[in-house]
């Protein structure tokens, strides 16, 4: 497996960030560079859209020609600042349960992140799931393991979210 136990991810720089408001979403553009044990093994650039919904976690979504599609969940609210500048340390696998609206229950693996407190995608199909009930405003129920039920209801779909799928290849069929 390309990810290990001892993975620290920093960014470089993050840019075009736009936004309007402390609800709805954030998009723009980020490059992100990969280290395992201090060195630094590569970089990748992409795309990114930021929700923070009036309740509940927030969600972000990153896109590259690199890594591909990719979604976080943060269990405590964050702004993107943080979201980039935080280290990634002991990551833990946790098989979570996840539910678009009435349709059937569908488990993978995910990767929590303790010290930052969020769930991160293992898969192309769960990103695609979630932006799925974006787009359907569905609501998502995520059953995970030591943390609980989650409900997931990211802000509507809007013009920067529209953006953001038209320009993300692993979701405009590109």
């Amino acid at each position: 497996m390309w990810l290990k136990l001892s993975l620290l991810i920093a960014p470089i720089f993050i840019i075009t960030p736009l936004t309007s408001a402390d609800t709805g979403w954030q998009v723009g553009q980020y490059a992100m560079e990969i280290d395992s044990n201090s060195q630094p093994d590569y970089q990748y650039f992409g795309d990114y859209a930021f929700g923070t919904p009036e309740d509940g976690p927030q969600i972000m979504f990153t896109c590259s020609a690199r890594a591909g599609i990719a979604t976080s969940i943060f269990l405590e609210r964050k702004t993107v600042d943080e979201v980039f500048s935080a280290k990634w340390k002991k990551i833990s696998p946790r098989r979570v349960e996840m539910k678009l609206g009435d349709g059937a229950p569908k488990i993978g693996k995910w990767f929590y992140i303790r010290a930052r407190k969020s769930i991160h995608s293992t898969e192309r199909w769960q990103s695609i799931r979630l932006v799925n009930g974006i787009i359907t405003s569905t609501t998502t129920q995520m059953n995970v393991p030591r943390i609980g039920k989650l409900t997931i209801k990211p802000p509507a779909l809007d013009d920067r979210f529209r953006r953001f799928i038209a320009d993300c290849p692993q979701l405009n069929g590109g």
